[in-house]
């Protein structure tokens, strides 16, 4: 970005902050810091290794549409666009997940290209940064409703194995009617849209527990109450027209010069689009380690919505996943060794707790695996970039096995062994989190801070 141009936007962008003199100590692996209370959107002054306790109004928009596990907030994403990006500049997010990076690329005039393994991962974000009509989404619900409701046919069944464990028979048959109609949309843009909010239906009237993130049937699946076909409906109905609102709300707001594409699968080996020589700046959110099972967690929807056509399809989609835990037991009887000694010795120290126990040597593999897959990647981002751009990197540090694994500066040393420079860093932690997901604190603990990576290729 220009420098007139930076200074513009941060003038503008300080006066409307409230003050940030308040502070509060916490703590970050045993040791102390001090919290600055940041209110809104991140400043642009924010300081190498500084941490900010970030506070927000409770507002709901284009972001809220879908659950999707462990999505960063969008002012990270913002923060990065606006401060080392111009309007008219590439942005690429290698690990595009819900499309946060898209919306807040949208919305600031910049085009933005997506990767991801996850094919229900292309459909949201693909569904959240496309402006539709108001006025014709309008006519596109009212119609699909009416052809719902009218239809008295039993329509097909979905095959995948265990549909019934997770659902009861009304709402197969009610989710099967509204898929029907669904898909027979002729115009793709509205038709996805309707997909995902059909997505977010299979979720909530399926045996998961309301907020629980992790496939898995609750407890007291008998004693709840058991929806009916209307009900279902019903429920398509209420999430439909509130992901109306959020996008008619979007659609006003959205840059119509710009766009974005999901460009591949693997951010291990990136190939940008023709006509795009190198992007102007780069940012996203890698998976953390041994923290979530994406796949998992979206695995109905993956079925439901026919993204794979079986469980060996969708077992497929781990082989592009950075740091898989699916690997062979054969390989993960030995020691992994990076060349780099400070993780190296972290991946030995997994390895040997609990006397190497299965847990322990899989654990150390992942790890090993993990940092493996990143350096790829890094290697294929410093290929794409600029010289003298930025990659922006979210990412958090975790315990695995009791090993305490500091991630963001394991990735900085790959980084610089790369080219890349290191410029800043600097930690969040987020009040009022929702997405945080419970571990089993006997081996791991909860990720307090977001870590913010700030990369310069030179």
């Amino acid at each position: 970005m220009k420098k007139n141009n930076t200074q513009k936007q941060l003038n503008e962008y300080s006066s409307d902050l409230p003050s940030r003199e308040s502070t509060e100590k916490n703590h970050d692996n045993g040791e102390e810091i001090i919290l600055k209370k940041t209110y809104g959107d991140i400043p642009f002054d924010v300081q190498d290794n500084d941490y900010l306790s970030v506070f927000r109004e409770a507002d709901r928009n284009i972001h809220n549409i879908a659950l999707y596990p462990c999505k960063y907030i969008a002012e990270l994403p913002k923060w990065a666009i606006l401060k080392y990006s111009k309007k008219g500049d590439y942005v690429l997010d290698p690990f595009i997940g819900s499309g946060t990076t898209f919306v807040e690329c949208i919305k600031s005039g910049r085009n933005c290209l997506g990767i991801d393994y996850n094919p229900y991962a292309q459909l949201v974000s693909t569904v959240k940064s496309t402006k539709l009509d108001s006025k014709k989404l309008k006519e596109e619900y009212n119609q699909l409703i009416s052809n719902i409701k009218l239809d008295k046919d039993v329509p097909p069944q979905p095959n995948f194995k265990g549909v019934d464990f997770w659902f009861n028979k009304n709402v197969i048959r009610a989710l099967s009617r509204i898929k029907k109609h669904t898909n027979q949309v002729k115009d793709k843009k509205y038709k996805d849209f309707f997909l995902v909010v059909f997505s977010m239906v299979v979720r909530k009237s399926s045996y998961i527990a309301p907020g629980q993130i992790l496939t898995a049937r609750r407890n007291d699946w008998r004693e709840i109450k058991q929806l009916t076909e209307q009900e279902t409906i019903e429920m398509f109905e209420s999430v439909a027209e509130e992901y109306m609102n959020y996008m008619n709300d979007f659609s006003k707001d959205a840059d119509e010069k710009v766009h974005t594409e999901i460009i591949g699968i693997d951010s291990k080996e990136i190939t940008l689009p023709s006509g795009v020589e190198k992007v102007d700046l780069m940012v996203g959110s890698p998976p953390y380690i041994n923290a979530m099972d994406y796949i998992w967690a979206n695995r109905l929807r993956l079925h439901w919505l026919d993204l794979v056509k079986d469980d060996a399809d969708r077992l497929d989609l781990y082989n592009h996943e950075i740091g898989t835990e699916r690997i062979p037991k054969k390989e993960y009887d030995k020691i992994g060794k990076t060349g780099i000694a400070e993780i190296d010795k972290k991946i030995e120290e997994i390895y040997k707790y609990n006397n190497s126990d299965t847990q322990s040597k899989l654990r150390s593999r992942v790890t090993y695996k993990y940092f493996m897959d990143m350096k790829k990647h890094l290697e294929s981002a410093y290929s794409v970039l600029k010289k003298g751009g930025r990659y922006c990197i979210v990412v958090g540090d975790n315990n695995i096995r009791k090993v305490y694994i500091p991630t963001s500066e394991f990735l900085i040393k790959i980084a610089e062994s790369i080219g890349f420079e290191k410029e800043m860093k600097f930690q969040i932690i987020l009040k009022n989190r929702s997405m945080n997901v419970q571990r089993n604190v006997d081996f791991a603990n909860e990720i307090k801070y977001d870590r913010m990576i700030v990369l310069k290729k030179v």
